[in-house]
């Protein structure tokens, strides 16, 4: 119940208190399971497994408020992503960086006429270099451009 599909958590539980309820029955099986090997290996007092029990829920607790801070914090942002997720099953490097900067999901096209742009700028830097422009490195495209035509 914990890995509903790639939609956020804001539509695959009615509430935040049914996730935190299943985050936690998750978290505390897993830890007891861990509590359970390691008390094989060592033997502590009830009172000591009892101080462990309750600062591993503390830090759980915590946790789980700062994921949920995180989450309301950047809502729309989650939802994008889910919907680009829902619609393409993967996404890119690029176009996550797309959508969290822009909104919008790039297109390949738009990412090959960046390569091309790219491709463009090294062979102006190559050419600025041949011709011995100073801080060519530096220089933009359009600097390039202009600076290799009154070269």
């Amino acid at each position: 119940r914990l890995q509903c599909s790639t939609r956020p958590i804001f539509t695959c539980y009615a509430n935040m208190e049914e996730l935190k309820q299943d985050f936690l029955h998750f978290a505390f099986a897993f830890y007891h399971q861990y509590v359970s090997d390691y008390g094989k290996a060592k033997n502590f007092s009830d009172k000591v497994a009892h101080e462990i029990d309750e600062e591993v829920r503390k830090i759980i607790n915590e946790c789980y408020k700062k994921a949920q801070e995180i989450l309301k914090e950047n809502k729309d942002l989650v939802m994008l992503l889910a919907d680009a997720l829902v619609e393409n099953e993967t996404l890119t490097k690029e176009q996550i960086d797309s959508l969290v900067s822009t909104g919008k999901l790039t297109s390949e096209t738009d990412e090959e006429s960046q390569t091309k742009d790219e491709k463009t700028l090294t062979e102006l830097k190559e050419l600025a270099k041949e011709k011995g422009i100073k801080g060519y490195t530096k220089m933009t495209k359009e600097e390039l451009e202009e600076a290799l035509k009154n070269n």
